[in-house]
């Protein structure tokens, strides 16, 4: 095959790539994503707990339920969360910031029927409502403990994430001989070798064991060094 064959050939080629990309551009049908929620046909003020992230707690607020509509299927949120078929910053991308209050403290993002409240605090609390909320004082305070305890860990290792905000910590509690690696805020100055006490501050009811399991369900409220009594040589 010559030369100049072959170099049409590959020029029709690319023509076709072309006219393809162009069709599929501008006359594909893009599937849409909708979210909306199961209003309460009375808002009784309550809150439920709905949904657990890194990023912070969600509660459903004067709402049944809230649903993802993927054109094919609708799922609720939490499941559709839990599945990975979407995820709060998608849904957030989705929404349109309204207003901010204290300071950007308290950010309010807003469609046609969903609505979220997300509450910059320790607590990072989050209110999925509906499209007739009105934001009430207060709702984005701290939430006050049911109680408070401590836990003592030895640092076993420290190790620097990809964030300067966050350090890895590998802890071992002696009392069970468990040990697990957690994540907390850059904000102490820890060593390793050094036994510490782990202040919590804890809202549910819930008795948890693990360090993964506390760490996640609980708020760190403070870091001290245990202090080692040697006594006085007489």
């Amino acid at each position: 095959m010559k030369k100049i064959q072959i170099l049409k050939i590959g020029l029709l080629l690319i023509a076709l790539c072309l006219v393809c990309k162009y069709i599929y551009d501008n006359y594909r049908v893009i599937p849409t994503t909708t979210l909306s929620v199961k209003e309460m046909e009375e808002c009784d003020n309550s809150l439920k707990d709905y949904y657990s992230t890194d990023k912070g707690d969600y509660y459903l607020y004067c709402i049944d339920d809230a649903v993802v509509d993927f054109t094919d299927r609708n799922l609720e949120l939490d499941k559709a969360l839990a599945a990975r078929q979407i995820d709060i910053d998608t849904i957030k991308g989705m929404l349109t910031k309204k207003y901010s209050l204290n300071n950007k403290k308290v950010n309010y993002y807003q469609n046609d029927d969903i609505s979220i409240l997300e509450c910059i605090n320790k607590d990072k609390t989050n209110y999925i409502v509906g499209k007739n909320f009105e934001y009430i004082e207060g709702m984005c305070d701290p939430k006050p403990y049911l109680t408070t305890y401590t836990k003592e860990y030895y640092v076993l290792d420290i190790s620097n994430s990809k964030t300067k905000d966050i350090i890895y910590l590998t802890l071992k509690d002696d009392v069970v001989d468990e040990v697990d690696t957690i994540s907390i805020s850059n904000t102490y100055s820890l060593k390793e070798g050094i036994t510490y006490s782990f202040t919590f501050g804890k809202h549910s009811k819930d008795t948890l064991t693990t360090i993964k399991d506390i760490f996640k369900s609980d708020v760190l409220l403070d870091i001290k060094e245990v202090k080692i009594d040697l006594g006085n040589d007489e």
